[in-house]
């Protein structure tokens, strides 16, 4: 949600990975065995892409993904959904 700060716990199950958020200016490395944890706050809505900077294996290039950062009723919206 926007405005609201937020807390990622990250562990790895075999290598060492370096969990980017550019626009957020945060990276972190995630450690076999570990727990890290990262926090922020994002101030705007929108689509913030994420990736992993760190060479990790054969399917390196393909650790990405997107933070959607929403108002937070449509965040609690989605919570409130049964799995």
């Amino acid at each position: 949600p926007v405005g609201k700060p937020m807390r990622l716990t990250m562990s790895s199950l075999d290598v060492i990975h370096s969990f980017y958020i550019p626009a957020f200016r945060l990276k972190k490395d995630v450690v076999p065995g570990r727990y890290t944890v990262m926090w922020f706050e994002a101030i705007k809505e929108g689509l913030y892409p994420l990736m992993c900077t760190g060479y990790c294996g054969d399917e390196h290039s393909s650790m990405v993904g997107r933070i959607h950062v929403v108002p937070a009723d449509q965040y609690d919206a989605v919570l409130a959904k049964p799995c």
